[in-house]
């Protein structure tokens, strides 16, 4: 049992969005995805949870998109795209199936 302090592993690119590696047990991983202003990331899980830390976030699933801000929850219920939505940094934690 290793603990990971998620804040120091937090990295951003300017190519393309992020996803860092936290944590996995049996059928479950946690991931932190970072996305600098304009970037997008698909995320084909159905079996995911989404938190924002840090920004705000659009994620759009078949013709619906919600705008999310910092410190909110969701659970799309399927695949989905997540995209930074603001001029600022979007940091957030995803627990998905494995």
């Amino acid at each position: 049992m290793t603990p990971t302090n998620a804040i120091a592993k937090v990295r951003f690119s300017s190519a393309k969005a992020q996803r860092v590696h936290l944590a996995q047990c049996e059928g479950l991983a946690a991931e932190l995805l970072c996305l600098e202003g304009g970037q997008q990331l698909r995320i084909k899980s159905e079996a995911a949870v989404l938190y924002i830390i840090l920004g705000t976030a659009e994620v759009s699933a078949g013709d619906q998109t919600v705008t999310l801000q910092t410190g909110y929850v969701f659970a799309p219920g399927t695949a989905f795209t997540l995209a930074n939505a603001g001029e600022h940094r979007l940091v957030c934690l995803t627990c998905q199936a494995a």
